[in-house]
């Protein structure tokens, strides 16, 4: 799954529900785009309800893609940015010999990967606790906790967001505003 959109309807007088934001989200998008997105409706059924209390959201529509929120409706090019953001950050990492240390058992760094999709096996990855080879490789790299990267020579504990690793690995970050813009 690419990304997952938020959203609200407004209830008219009618026995109808209109859905301006995402409509209007969907229209700047395109089909193409939009058929890989997940629909949570905030104010549809209650399992809905319940998933955007878990997940926080506040206002809509909202959408997450590789676990990060982007608040208003996105133009396409934005869009698109940020949902091959994984792949290409997950490219350099690899590319500039970033490791990724981490135990499959640990919550945190099931989620540091999951951020990545399907690209997480682009990375990286040395498993602490898998064998004596890998333990050896954590412990050399005197780390005090899990997850944490090695990039450039620097180590870096705990999870750490999308625009954080792109940052830590000199990228420039794929960040979008409230406006769909790009800063």
């Amino acid at each position: 799954m690419a990304a997952v959109l938020f959203f609200s309807c407004l209830l008219t007088h009618a026995p109808i529900h209109r859905c301006p934001n995402t409509d209007l989200q969907k229209q700047q998008l395109g089909q193409a785009v939009m058929d890989g997105v997940k629909y949570i409706q905030c104010d549809g059924t209650d399992e809905e309800k319940q998933i955007c209390s878990q997940v926080g959201i506040e206002s809509t529509p909202t959408t997450i893609i590789a676990g990060q929120g982007y608040h208003g409706a996105q133009t396409r090019e934005v869009f698109e940015a940020a949902v091959q953001a994984p792949a290409m950050i997950a490219e350099h990492l690899k590319g500039i010999g970033a490791t990724l240390f981490g135990r499959d058992s640990c919550i945190w760094t099931v989620r540091q990967r999951a951020i990545f999709g399907r690209h997480a096996d682009a990375l990286n990855y040395v498993q602490c606790d898998a064998d004596a080879a890998q333990a050896a490789q954590c412990s050399a790299a005197g780390l005090e906790g899990l997850p944490a990267w090695k990039l450039n020579g620097k180590v870096h504990m705990g999870y750490m967001r999308l625009d954080q690793l792109a940052e830590a690995a000199g990228m420039e970050s794929i960040r979008l505003d409230e406006q769909g813009g790009s800063r």
